[in-house]
């Protein structure tokens, strides 16, 4: 598809998203995504190097590299429990305190440019840098004179490859070029780290139970009908069910299991304790393979 050969001229739509899960061989998961209102800029250099190696009298080979990503984005402003947050600050009764031992978590930051193009509803360049830790905020205040000189706030980063994924440091697209619509709306649901990746939104379905089997099922659906796969829990904070008839947990041992993908694939939980009677099933951190987080929901069930 042909696009558009136009200059940057805007920057909107920052969203960082925390880094749950990042094994190797494994899907990496995320958090859900958090706006940052007030971008001012965002500079991204990703130190990329050639080489030339000479033999016979003559260049005789070329080599790239890429070093370091860095980032230093410039906000007017900032929201103090989520740097808190993302920089591992002790934070409580509205004060954020600042230690020398503090250590950032891994973010993903996300953003998009606008492109002097022609697409009807805006040219839009959509980002993603996958896995990087951000520095303490840098400020400039100075006291208000004749003119006032408005200050902003400075937050760098460097950032690495997933260990999942295949190594992705970050992904990039067009929405003149190639960008299908239905990912364009769904770019900032999810940090997108796969050229095949869907973050079309994931529902939860009804619950349906087994007295006998002493199991509740639940089903997920996807976007348009799409195949898709769930990523299995792995304890009950991203899946709880309780007794309507006390308000307490059901206790005991859980397991979990996933479905094959399909497009209405399901999550089965087992319990021993699990009868006849009425619980609520609440869904709170489902991810698809993708790392979308499902919507969360709660609902009531009883086991037949």
């Amino acid at each position: 598809m042909a696009g558009t050969i136009a200059p940057m001229i805007g920057l909107d739509k920052v969203y960082v998203a925390k880094l749950l899960t990042d094994g190797a061989g494994s899907t990496p998961t995320y958090d859900t995504p958090v706006a940052m209102p007030g971008v001012v800029t965002a500079s991204i250099n990703k130190n990329g190097t050639i080489i030339t190696d000479y033999a016979d009298n003559r260049q005789f080979w070329v080599g790239n590299s890429r070093g370091n990503t860095e980032g230093t984005f410039e906000f007017v402003d900032y929201d103090p429990a989520l740097i808190a947050a993302m920089l591992g600050q002790t934070r409580a009764n509205g004060i954020t305190e600042g230690r020398p031992l503090d250590q950032a978590a891994y973010y993903a930051i996300g953003f998009r440019v606008w492109i002097g193009g022609e697409k009807a509803g805006g040219t839009y360049r959509y980002v993603w840098l996958l896995k990087g830790k951000f520095t303490i905020p840098s400020i400039n205040p100075e006291t208000k004179k004749e003119q006032i000189s408005p200050k902003h706030v400075t937050l760098t980063a460097q950032f690495v490859a997933l260990n999942g994924a295949n190594n992705v440091i970050d992904t990039e697209a067009r929405n003149d070029y190639d960008l299908t619509s239905v990912t364009e709306a769904a770019w900032f649901t999810a940090p997108v780290f796969s050229s095949g990746v869907s973050t079309s939104a994931v529902t939860v379905g009804s619950a349906t139970g087994s007295a006998s089997a002493h199991t509740i099922t639940i089903p997920f659906s996807k976007g348009s009908s799409e195949t898709f796969s769930l990523v299995a829990p792995v304890d009950n904070t991203q899946i709880v069910v309780i007794v309507n008839s006390t308000g307490l947990i059901l206790a005991g041992t859980y397991t979990y299991t996933a479905s094959a993908a399909g497009t209405a694939p399901t999550i089965t939980i087992a319990n021993a304790s699990i009868a006849a009677v009425s619980y609520s099933v609440v869904v709170v951190k489902i991810t698809d393979s993708n790392g979308v987080l499902a919507t969360p929901k709660s609902q009531d069930v009883t086991p037949a």
